[in-house]
């Protein structure tokens, strides 16, 4: 009788040992698992924030290019604008400089004719005073 109570005890405490044993086994596998599903996570949280940070970095250098072409055309649109003014001003001032030389020239001729008018009398005074 009391040899199997001890056999009994004995292969009760071993399928404990065994239940025992199988549900560490599960944990350990259950515990890598988990560690396995934290890592997998973590890299593709990396990845993600790294996608992002890659693209949110793109965007900025497309903002800054778009905003250097932006200066480059308002530069070049006020450069046209002064070389406009400059071209116009230029050409009132040869306008203007034609016109004096216009008005110098009719004044000369004007002189002109009246000298010779002026001589054309005093030759005729001259001759009929003859």
């Amino acid at each position: 009788e009391k040899q199997r109570q001890e056999d009994e005890d004995r292969a009760i405490q071993r399928y404990a040992d065994s239940v025992r044993a199988r549900e560490s086994e599960a944990a350990g596998k259950k515990a890598a698992a988990e560690e396995e599903k934290d890592r997998i996570f973590q890299k593709i949280s990396k990845d993600i924030l790294r996608k992002q940070a890659e693209e949110e970095e793109m965007l900025d250098l497309q903002i800054e290019l778009a905003n250097q072409e932006a200066e480059e055309k308002r530069v070049q649109a006020d450069r046209a604008a002064l070389e406009r003014r400059l071209r116009d001003r230029m050409e009132m001032m040869a306008a203007n400089e034609y016109q004096k030389q216009l008005k110098l020239e009719r004044l000369r001729q004007q002189e002109a004719e009246e000298e010779e008018f002026r001589q054309r009398m005093l030759n005729k005074f001259a001759e009929d005073e003859r």
